[in-house]
């Protein structure tokens, strides 16, 4: 989303969906490629960490159903979420 994100935030939001919705063994080269000169060897790894990491959360919670706490103390039913 140009103008909205940086082309620094775009592309790691690109890589993010490139890594979350990755079908095969390995992202398209062209995801990494557009990564690569915006942000160092250590940047991507760090980067891809933390989207791994958010990912696992996701499937964790998901295959659990859990559901997150409402502020105010309530938690919405499984048949609500």
């Amino acid at each position: 989303m140009p103008g909205v994100f940086t082309v620094r935030e775009c592309a790691a939001l690109a890589w993010a969906e490139a890594l979350t919705g990755m079908a095969g063994s390995h992202v398209p080269d062209s995801a990494y490629d557009a990564l690569k000169p915006l942000f160092q060897e250590g940047e991507i790894v760090a980067l891809t960490t933390a989207i791994a990491t958010i990912n696992a959360w996701n499937r964790i919670a998901g295959t659990l159903r859990f559901t997150p706490p409402i502020p105010g103390g309530t938690r919405l039913s499984r048949s609500a979420a």
